[in-house]
């Protein structure tokens, strides 16, 4: 019995008392209703743990999606199994349980029909491809993303296709084929933005960005970066904002433009005091210490290095303080004042002693 003829309204005669030459067909409706409300049953767990998921409550939707398994077993229902086990597959995948995955993955697609295709055997191929990338199964990776790739443009699945040439293009990367990992990155972008995925463009800016730069092409990756920052700007992602500026910092770091590297790192400190955010705001003045020092501006990076140390102080991380207490010293050195140099010393030694006490 198909899903959709379960979907049925208990009789009439059910609720009257029945005739004894009616028991044998109201046996039947009964079963068949008892079938629907499990059916029901199955179909609301699966619908929570959607709900689950999008949330990034994987542990729950994994409980959820069980309990909807062991109905859909129950009841041989061949297009439930297909979906709960896909998205065991994708939860276990976020919990980073590779392996498990793999296996709830692969066993969603034994159980999907060969034909017609179902438009979420896209989706699994792609989980598949992403989970052996994690377990460096390079080659795996990249034949299950070309798989899902194939199929979606198959289907005419244009999102579908969309994320397969971006993680395929992640999958070439992590196996060191650049030029292979830009060619796809730039079909996906074409897509995102023929779409208007913005969140999804967000991505592929920055794997663009990446792969330029793990290919030691700075500035193609800074221009990636800064598309990426302008996008981030007009989605008001301020967590996002604050990535890429370090990105753009690192990057121009990277080809020795330290002016613009400063640049990006006081621009994201900026963000990061808007924000709140004391360990972002350490990270970046260590990062102005360090580039102001090689310009030579020893006054300014003694700035940063205090200011870093009053963040550290907030933080309660001796560990960080020590390490700030180091930097305040040298520079104190570079510049010639020596008695505060050898203060900040003694501070840094009666914290290692305090600390190992």
């Amino acid at each position: 019995m198909s899903r959709c003829e379960r979907e049925t309204v208990v009789p009439d005669r059910l609720i009257n008392a029945a005739a004894p030459d009616q028991l044998d067909a109201e046996s039947i409706d009964c079963q068949a209703v008892g079938e629907t409300l499990r059916c029901q049953e199955a179909d609301e767990l699966l619908r929570l743990s959607m709900s689950a998921q999008k949330n990034q409550d994987h542990q729950t939707a994994v409980k959820l999606l069980k309990q909807a398994q062991s109905i859909y077993w129950e009841l041989s229902d061949a297009v439930g199994q297909e979906k709960v086990l896909s998205m065991l597959g994708v939860s276990c995948y976020h919990l980073g349980d590779y392996k498990t995955a793999i296996h709830y993955s692969q066993r969603s697609l034994d159980v999907s029909p060969p034909s017609p295709p179902s438009p979420g055997a896209v989706r699994t191929l792609s989980t598949l491809g992403n989970a052996y990338r994690h377990i460096t199964d390079y080659e795996q990776a990249i034949a299950y993303q070309q798989r899902s790739l194939e199929l979606a443009q198959r289907i005419e699945d244009q999102a579908g296709a969309m994320a397969a040439l971006n993680n395929l293009g992640l999958a070439y990367k992590s196996f060191g084929q650049h030029d292979q990992a830009i060619t796809v990155e730039k079909q996906a972008l074409a897509l995102a933005q023929q779409l208007q995925a913005h969140n999804v463009e967000v991505q592929v800016l920055k794997n663009l960005g990446n792969a330029y730069y793990s290919k030691g092409d700075y500035e193609q990756a800074i221009a990636y970066y800064e598309m990426r920052l302008a996008l981030s700007r007009q989605l008001g992602d301020q967590r996002l904002e604050t990535q890429i500026l370090r990105n753009l910092s690192n990057a121009c770091h990277a080809i020795d433009d330290l002016e613009r590297a400063m640049q990006f790192a006081q621009s994201c400190l900026e963000l990061s005091q808007q924000m709140g955010d004391l360990y972002l705001q350490a990270q970046m003045l260590a990062s102005l210490g360090v580039f102001n020092t090689a310009l030579g501006h020893l006054q300014a990076a003694l700035t940063a290095y205090e200011n870093r140390l009053s963040v550290a102080r907030k933080l309660h991380d001796l560990k960080l303080v020590s390490e700030v207490l180091g930097s305040l010293k040298n520079t104190c050195y570079a510049i010639g004042d020596y008695a505060k140099a050898d203060e900040y010393t003694l501070q840094q030694l009666s914290l290692l002693q305090g600390a190992a006490v």
